[in-house]
C-alpha cells in the first residue's frame, strides 16, 4: 500500500487516484464547502449518471458526512478544492474506499487510524459501496436507439420466418 507520498517521494495528488476516488474526494470537498458548491456535484452527477445512480451517489456523500459527524472519533480535514494534494485524512478515506471495494465482507480495514466509532462502521462501509456502485454506472445509460433497432430486427425475423414457412 502506498504511503501518503508516492514512489517519487512527492505528495499524492487527486490526479494520481482512480476516477471513482477522484469523484469521491471532490464531492466530499464540495459538500464541506457548502450547498452552493455541492450543487455543481449534483449537476455533474445528473449529466453523467442515470437518475437512480445520481441519487445513490449524492446520498452516499451525504451519508458519509453525517456518519462522520454522528459517529466520528475525530474531525477529518479535507483540503479545499483548489489544492491538488490529498490531506492525510483524504488519503485515509481513499485507502478505506480501496479496501472496501476490494472485499466488502472484510473486517473494518483501518485499525491504526480509526476515525469512526464501531457503531458507525457498517453505515460508513455501506455509503462507500453505494458510491462505488453508482459511479460504476457512468456513461451506461440505456441507448434510446435500441427500441428502433429491436423493431427492425424483429421485422427482419418476421419476414424471414414467413419466407421459411
Amino acid at each position: 500500500m502506498l504511503s501518503k507520498k508516492d514512489k517519487t517521494n512527492r505528495p499524492i495528488e487527486i490526479k494520481d487516484l482512480y476516477f471513482t476516488e477522484q469523484a469521491f474526494i471532490w464531492a466530499l470537498r464540495m459538500k464541506v464547502r457548502g450547498e452552493r458548491y455541492f450543487e455543481r456535484v449534483r449537476t455533474e452527477f445528473g449529466d453523467n449518471l442515470p437518475p437512480s445512480a445520481k441519487r445513490i451517489a449524492i446520498e452516499a456523500v451525504n451519508s458519509t458526512i453525517r456518519l462522520v459527524q454522528a459517529h466520528g472519533t475525530k474531525a477529518l480535514k479535507l483540503n479545499c478544492t483548489c489544492i491538488p494534494h490529498l490531506s492525510p485524512d483524504e488519503w485515509l478515506l481513499v485507502r478505506i474506499l480501496r479496501e472496501v471495494s476490494r472485499d466488502p465482507a472484510a473486517p473494518w480495514p483501518v485499525s491504526d487510524s480509526d476515525f469512526i466509532a464501531e457503531d458507525g462502521r457498517d453505515g460508513f462501509v455501506n455509503a462507500l459501496l453505494s458510491f462505488q456502485l453508482a459511479l460504476d454506472l457512468v456513461d451506461q445509460r440505456p441507448n434510446t436507439e435500441m427500441p428502433d433497432r429491436m423493431e427492425t430486427i424483429n421485422q427482419v425475423h418476421r419476414s424471414a420466418s414467413i419466407t421459411i414457412h
